[in-house]
């Protein structure tokens, strides 16, 4: 009996808790049941309120869209519209034009100008160029004149002396007029000489002058006859000599052994040296034949057998044994290629 009491006590009590059970779940769904419906709701109102802000902003695209298009249409349908800018446009483009064609023409104007301009100067530069090398070829002579006469006058002093110490009775002036007459003699000295032809002495051997050597200067003449006419081809000055001595095989390899002994060398400088650049003179009117003029600048023909490249196209200029002909502008200080120049040119 005690069981069957417990168990019917259990029972009543799960029924219970059973039934309670039911009733919250039931509350729980209705509860759930509503909380998704008012989210439906909410959803649904965000929704229509978002299409209805978007529909109103394609409305108004649409509206400012279509007057947009409506107005360019009536720009664009407007006859006087078109032909103003037309008008205007071409206008412009002629006043451009005419002054871009007077600017041109100015240009041209001042072009040739400047070129005959250049082309005066450079005559006139070339003139004084030439005036001013036959007025130092000039100088040069009557300075080589000059030395050669003061020689001779040197001479003529030194015999007078000699005629005036000879008339003298007494021996104390004779041995006065030895004495003298052996520093004169031993101060000028005449006689012919051989000098290196060129460079090379095996190829062009020896030129024979007639030198004279006084107290001051060193004169070398091309024979007797330019040394009475005073005459000299080259002169130099015993102030500006170095010094004076005997050669050796290796100073002059290309003379022959037998000839060593009787040549010597002379060394001076430069400015004590005055000759007559003849064979200078007679190869430059052949040089200024191969110039190549052209807009008032002088192109001159080079040979490089060193390295150096054209600044016009960076192609190289030089070649050891062959080298290209190429171009250097005097005016400029411009080299470049002849091919270059004739592309330039064209």
């Amino acid at each position: 009996d005690n069981i069957v009491s417990r168990l019917e006590e259990t029972n009543n009590t799960l029924t219970k808790d059973v039934a309670f059970l039911t009733k919250e779940n039931s509350d729980l769904n209705g509860n759930i049941k509503k909380l998704e419906e008012e989210y439906i709701l909410k959803k649904e109102e965000e929704f229509n309120i978002i299409r209805t802000q978007y529909e109103k902003n394609l409305n108004n695209e649409r509206t400012l869209k279509t007057q947009a298009v409506n107005k360019l249409a009536e720009i664009m349908n407007r006859k006087d519209f078109k032909l103003d800018r037309k008008k205007v446009n071409m206008q412009d483009f002629k006043k451009k034009e005419k002054e871009n064609r007077k600017l041109q023409l100015e240009l041209n104007q001042e072009k040739e100008k400047f070129n005959q301009m250049v082309i005066k100067y450079q005559k006139e530069l070339n003139e004084m160029q030439a005036q001013l090398v036959e007025e130092s070829t000039y100088r040069n002579e009557l300075q080589m004149q000059l030395d050669s006469k003061e020689s001779d006058i040197e001479q003529l002093r030194s015999k007078i002396l000699d005629l005036q110490q000879g008339m003298d009775s007494t021996s104390v002036a004779s041995l006065q007029a030895d004495e003298t007459d052996g520093s004169v003699t031993e101060s000028r000295i005449e006689g012919w000489l051989s000098i290196p032809n060129k460079g090379n002495i095996k190829r062009y051997g020896w030129k024979k002058q007639y030198v004279v050597v006084s107290s001051r200067k060193i004169l070398f003449y091309n024979d007797e006859q330019d040394k009475e006419q005073s005459n000299p081809c080259m002169v130099l000055d015993i102030d500006k000599l170095f010094h004076v001595r005997p050669v050796t095989q290796g100073d002059v390899y290309r003379a022959e052994t037998e000839e060593i002994p009787k040549i010597f060398q002379i060394l001076y400088a430069n400015e004590g040296e005055c000759r007559k650049d003849l064979e200078v003179e007679s190869v430059q009117p052949a040089e200024k034949t191969n110039f190549l003029h052209h807009k008032g600048h002088e192109f001159v023909p080079t040979l490089y057998h060193f390295p150096a490249n054209c600044e016009a196209c960076a192609k190289p200029l030089w070649h050891v044994f062959k080298p290209p002909l190429q171009w250097n502008v005097g005016d400029a200080m411009l080299n470049a290629t002849k091919i270059t120049w004739i592309k330039k040119k064209n």
